[in-house]
């Protein structure tokens, strides 16, 4: 039997942590550890762990110095859980909520692809059971192969709840924890399926309670104290874009992008162009250097 951690990133909401680890404490006998990365909370988060890992002895608990960002957490958390016997890391953020079933679904999906796959993603609904809409994949050319089987070929997976492997991890390196925010999953994801490709699980479901059921969308965003995150959206996509040979196709939707917000009725319009110019030229030259478990 396959061996499997979770690694799970959570900042200051404690309340979706506590309904994230209820539904991880009821997986299958493979899931035998389940560590908590907590991005430097200043809510009830610490209090709260430091009594749960005394009464589960699977949950392993590491608090963070400062906020690194779920990049900088996801990273964090792969290298810590390298030291792990286990087999294969299951990564989510604090707002998934998984079902009893989520990770033998996934476990299922391996068998039947014999463990050729780059990494295994979730069904990721929201609270209304529809798609959650900023969870959408990519789908490979030909992503029906294995549709039988329950099963669609992808090119990129996302962060709520992701299989990958151990031994993959060796081979391409961590996640990179400086891009802070947004694209980390998708830059990562890529990586990985140099070897084989990605599956999406149909039957392998899971929520993810964001407050809203929406994608990244720069020009209709409306709350103020979020514009400027967008920085890290239009840098961390240029750097996939250079890296993939994809930088024309990429300068052409910020082009376009720029456009929509100058043309549309939103409000804040100097800010959102600011943070899209801003993330736009720090693409040209922002550069990290890929870490290496050791």
């Amino acid at each position: 039997m396959k061996k499997v951690a979770a690694i799970l990133v959570t900042y200051n909401r404690v309340d979706l942590l506590k309904k994230c680890l209820s539904q991880l404490l009821i997986q299958p006998a493979a899931l035998t550890q389940i560590l908590v990365i907590d991005n430097h909370s200043s809510d009830d988060t610490q209090s709260f762990m430091s009594k749960l890992v005394k009464e589960h002895h699977q949950v392993i608990y590491s608090r963070l110095d400062s906020n690194l960002g779920g990049a900088g957490g996801f990273s964090e958390g792969i290298k810590q859980a390298m030291s792990l016997d286990v087999d294969y890391f299951w990564i989510m953020d604090d707002d998934t909520i998984p079902n009893p079933d989520t990770l033998t679904n996934l476990l299922d999906a391996d068998k039947q692809l014999q463990s050729k796959w780059s990494f295994l993603s979730s069904n990721v609904r929201w609270v209304d059971n529809k798609a959650a809409r900023m969870n959408q994949l990519t789908t490979q050319k030909y992503w029906s192969d294995e549709i039988g089987n329950g099963l669609i070929a992808v090119k990129t997976g996302t962060f709520v709840s992701i299989l990958i492997k151990k031994d993959d991890v060796v081979r391409v390196g961590l996640p990179i924890s400086e891009f802070f925010i947004w694209s980390d999953d998708t830059e990562y994801t890529i990586r990985l399926s140099d070897k084989f490709t990605g599956y999406f699980v149909i039957n392998s479901t899971v929520t993810h309670e964001t407050k809203v059921n929406l994608s990244v969308d720069l020009v209709h965003e409306r709350d103020k104290n979020k514009i400027s995150r967008y920085y890290y959206s239009l840098r961390n996509g240029f750097y996939i874009a250079r890296r993939e040979k994809k930088v024309g196709r990429y300068f052409v939707r910020a082009v376009l992008l720029s456009l929509s917000v100058i043309v549309s009725n939103s409000e804040y319009k100097w800010l959102k162009l600011k943070a899209l110019y801003r993330g736009l030229f720090a693409g040209f030259v922002f550069n990290p250097k890929i870490k290496f478990y050791s």
